[in-house]
């Protein structure tokens, strides 16, 4: 069976998706990964550890029924959901709107299956619902991973120190970092420039032409008028 962390991250790579670009098998496949988000393997159960609780999507559309406007409004939930959440961690922030679930719960017994006097919570409805159930429950764990990346805004999961979405924002940041430190090293010795002309000129004149001031290890001389 999946896990949670395994489950975050194909829901923020579904947000990532660029659903225009996607092929006829393309479609297939995200809708075998739909269902797999529920079941992880034939057979299994979709269950949260926020308690004994199974999902199960039992109403139309189903997992495999779900038609290319489906997953767009999808996504566009799931974006929405996702970058607000992110807000929320800084102060101020506005608070998310109210998102309706269609679904049904009931409890069901697991004496049959060795556990007397257990139950576990089974909640069914359309597989739109029965996805942002879950998506709940899991963003009741831990989502310090799930990020917006400070390049393109693009929601990312972070694996390990990763601080950019993809390596194409590491290397545009890193660009613009090295031309930002090396535009204040060039101001910084402009300015240092001008500290060394008026202190020369100070000393030989005012109609000394002062050459810039050397680097460590050279030497320069400053230029005076020729006397005639």
């Amino acid at each position: 069976m999946q896990t949670g962390a395994e489950r975050l991250q194909f829901v923020v790579r579904f947000v990532q998706m660029d659903l225009d670009t996607l092929r006829p098998g393309d479609w297939l496949n995200l809708r075998d990964d739909l269902g797999t988000f529920f079941s992880g393997k034939p057979g299994e159960d979709l269950r949260f550890s926020r308690g004994s609780v199974m999902i199960s999507p039992l109403a139309h559309p189903l997992p495999h029924e779900f038609s290319e406007e489906n997953f767009r409004d999808l996504q566009a939930e799931l974006r929405s959901i996702l970058s607000t959440m992110i807000a929320w961690r800084n102060p101020g922030s506005l608070r998310q709107k109210q998102i309706p679930i269609q679904k049904r719960c009931s409890v069901v017994p697991l004496d049959s299956h060795g556990c007397p006097g257990q139950n576990i919570i089974q909640i069914v409805g359309p597989t739109r619902d029965m996805f942002l159930e879950g998506l709940f429950s899991l963003l009741q764990e831990d989502t310090g991973r799930i990020r917006c990346c400070p390049e393109c805004d693009k929601i990312f999961y972070r694996i390990r120190k990763q601080q950019y979405c993809s390596r194409q924002c590491t290397n545009r940041a890193n660009v613009r970092n090295w031309r930002e430190r090396h535009e204040v090293k060039g101001q910084e010795a402009d300015r240092a420039h001008s500290r060394y002309e008026k202190k020369k000129k100070a000393e030989v004149g005012q109609g000394a032409k002062v050459a810039r001031r050397p680097r460590e290890g050279r030497t320069c001389h400053s230029e005076t008028p020729r006397e005639s």
